[in-house]
């Protein structure tokens, strides 16, 4: 009998880990975590945003566990080896994450797609299941290739088999299982992952910005079934604990994760590495993807890229203007913002800044990282694929059960649903009627649906340090 474990979460107090949780811990796979920090360049801004991928991925872990075990006497027939794999794909979901998180994940994914542009390859597709399914991160895809693909000494595959299959563990964490309810848990607009890392992100950096009230809000989460399957849901007496998640995650992304200063040092540290991975200091896209299963890849973290970072800046062979941006980003000189801009509307038509070129930067790879972190874009709630403005009850269902990623919510006595709301029938385990079930943003009674589509846009320019 193998040991299990018992962790003292910063967030969540303790964490219990089975056995073969514990041994995914123990991977060098998984230990890469530790030197891969939560949300990349944000310590220059938020001193205490040290925070890694590994700590973060233990509590998501830590939350399906807790979420299956409160909607396990919902359901009809609880498939005990299903939430053992969730629990697994919760922990895992992280694991194919790129240094400094998703700064260099949207370097290499711009290289993969230039790769296969030049092979004639078409984008790789997840192969064809019953659902419609999200679209595949990098970092996901990777997840994948290291759950099905490092069967080796410490291995995730090894240490997955024969208990568990490796490849049902690794549908759930690209949201890709057949399963509805598990795509819900973890891959959808109120998964088990945001729900982490709003709370851990915001208590990091020290901002208001990302808090909610977690447990109330899994309190009022649901299993109710449509058509023999099962759903995730929000019960209308959730609405307003919901409804602050939502904006909890809207200005979490405004003021944490777009702030000024961590997407120009983001933008320089993007634009740097694909000098460094020009000139052979940083490896390759394909180096990078064929050696995923070798030992090489558990020291591919934020120490590796800063270590080649730091002797860039004092090799004479690279040219000036990257030795420069190099010493600009170590030395935290970045450029600085001139005009800002952050306009919310309605409409799918991007506005236009009206700003002619901004001030003269002078560096060419300063220049091209002003460029990366001159706009971006988030929506308060994003409006389901595939409805109408006006849906009939075949569109609800459609989407009800097709797609994992809207919020739905479970309108039941003593609530009355808003008149002319599209809903469907939802019924309990023994196949009673309980309530009605709609999407939030279909919800009149419910603020943050009356903002549905809203986008708010963030135009800057930057000048000089």
């Amino acid at each position: 009998m193998g040991e299990e474990l018992d962790i003292c979460d910063d967030l969540h107090g303790p964490v219990h880990l089975t056995e073969t949780e514990r041994r995914v811990i123990d991977s060098p796979w998984f230990q890469r975590l530790r030197r891969v920090r939560q949300l990349g360049l944000a310590h220059m801004v938020f001193p205490g945003a040290e925070h890694t991928r590994f700590a973060h991925s233990i509590g998501v872990c830590h939350l399906a566990k807790r979420l299956t075990e409160k909607l396990r006497p919902q359901l009809r027939d609880p498939n005990e080896q299903a939430f053992e794999e969730l629990s697994l794909a919760a922990l895992l979901h992280d694991v194919g994450h790129f240094p400094f998180s998703h700064t260099l994940e949207l370097v290499y994914t711009d290289l993969k797609r230039k790769h296969e542009a030049a092979v004639g390859r078409p984008p790789t597709s997840p192969p064809p299941v019953a659902i419609p399914t999200p679209k595949v991160q990098l970092h996901e895809w990777f997840g994948q290739r290291i759950i099905e693909g490092t069967d080796v000494s410490g291995g995730i595959t090894s240490i997955l088999q024969p208990d568990f299959e490796p490849g049902r563990v690794a549908s759930v964490v690209v949201g890709h299982h057949p399963d509805l309810l598990l795509n819900q848990i973890l891959h959808s607009d109120l998964d088990v992952d945001q729900l982490d890392y709003l709370l851990r992100d915001a208590k990091a950096t020290g901002s208001t910005y990302g808090h909610y009230d977690l447990g109330y809000l899994m309190e009022c989460m649901e299993v109710v079934y449509l058509e023999e399957t099962p759903v995730l849901c929000v019960t209308i007496q959730g609405l307003h604990p919901l409804e602050h998640y939502v904006l909890a995650r809207y200005f979490y992304y405004l003021c944490i994760l777009y702030q000024k200063t961590r997407c120009i040092a983001e933008g320089m540290l993007q634009s740097i590495a694909e000098e460094l991975i020009d000139a052979r200091r940083l490896p390759s896209w394909e180096s990078v993807s064929n050696r995923l299963n070798e030992a090489w890849f558990c020291g591919f973290d934020d120490g590796y890229v800063w270590e080649q970072v730091r002797s860039a800046l004092t090799d004479n062979s690279l040219n000036s203007e990257l030795r420069e941006a190099i010493s600009m980003l170590v030395g935290r000189r970045l450029p600085r913002v001139a005009h800002e801009k952050h306009p919310t509307i309605d409409s799918e038509d991007k506005p236009d800044p009206g700003w002619g070129a901004g001030p003269d930067i002078g560096n060419r790879i300063a220049r091209d990282a002003a460029k990366r972190a001159s706009s971006e874009e988030f929506q308060i709630l994003k409006p389901a694929e595939g409805l109408p403005e006006t849906p009939s009850k075949d569109d609800l269902s459609d989407v009800l059960l097709g797609n994992p990623r809207p919020i739905r919510v479970l309108v039941k006595d003593p609530y009355d649903l808003p008149k002319d709301t599209p809903s469907v029938q939802a019924l309990d385990k023994e196949g009673q009627a309980v309530g009605r079930l709609t999407l939030l943003e279909l919800l009149a009674d419910s603020i943050v649906a009356k903002m549905k589509g809203w986008t708010t846009y963030i135009f800057r320019q930057y000048g000089p340090p």
